[in-house]
This record gives structure tokens, sequence and C-alpha cells, in this order.
């Protein structure tokens, strides 16, 4: 069906982002809001990583492709984790609380780059997702 590996990639982007566009979305319940989140961010990522493979392997720089792979490839585990080891609730808020926290840790290590009003905010949403998510 396909003539490449790299045919079968490009396909698989286009399948993707043809059925994630315009797709209504129902959530079975507000809990899974970040759920949702999360594995939609994930998702982005990957279409990303995926359309820099098919470039790289384009520009016939193979060698490069290493690096997208292994990224893909902790992000497929990270995946499975969370959606089938323990409360995939409390994951989501980990994965979440986890990347606001390292954005205001590198935003106070580059103040200059930065918004205060920004960083506020930021702390601010951080202490209200702890007060929601206590675990």
């Amino acid at each position: 069906m396909f003539k490449s590996e790299a045919e079968r990639l490009r396909w698989l982007i286009r399948e993707i982002e043809l059925r994630a566009a315009g797709t209504d979305v129902s959530l079975p319940d507000p809990e899974s809001v970040e759920l949702f989140q999360v594995t939609g961010c994930w998702m982005e990522i990957c279409l990303t990583q995926a359309k820099g493979v098919l470039s790289l392997v384009g520009r016939k720089l193979f060698a490069a492709v290493g690096p997208l792979h292994r990224c893909l490839w902790e992000l497929w585990i990270n995946w499975r984790y969370l959606l089938r080891i323990g409360d995939r609730r409390v994951n989501s808020a980990k994965v979440i609380l986890n990347a606001e926290v390292e954005t205001v840790e590198f935003a106070e290590a580059h103040p200059k780059q930065f918004d205060p009003a920004y960083l506020a905010f930021l702390r601010k949403s951080i202490q209200e997702f702890e007060f929601r998510n206590p675990e």
C-alpha cells in the first residue's frame, strides 16, 4: 500500500490531524479535563516530533532522527503509565503541576525574559492547583 515508511508516516500524520480537526469531545466527567489536557498536549508533541522525523529523513539526515525517536519513545512510556498505572486523574494532575513548577523555576532563573505579572499568575495557578488537588 505504501511505497516507503516515510509515505506511511506522512499518511498517519495526515489521518491523525484530519480526525482531530473539529472533533467535539464530551468529557465523561469534569475530573477528566486535566487528563484530556495532558493527552491532547502530548498528541501535539508527538505530531510535531513525527513531522521532524519526516523532515530529517527527507534530507537524508538519518542520524539526527535518534533524539526525536527517543523523545517519542519516552512520551509513549509516560502515556502508558498515565493511562494504565494508578489513578489517571492524579497522574494527569501531577503532570500539569510539574509543568507549571518547572515553568516558574525557569522564569525565576531568567527574570528579564518574563513579565512579573505572568510569573505571579503562574504562582497563583500553582497554589490554586495544589488546593484543588491536595494529594
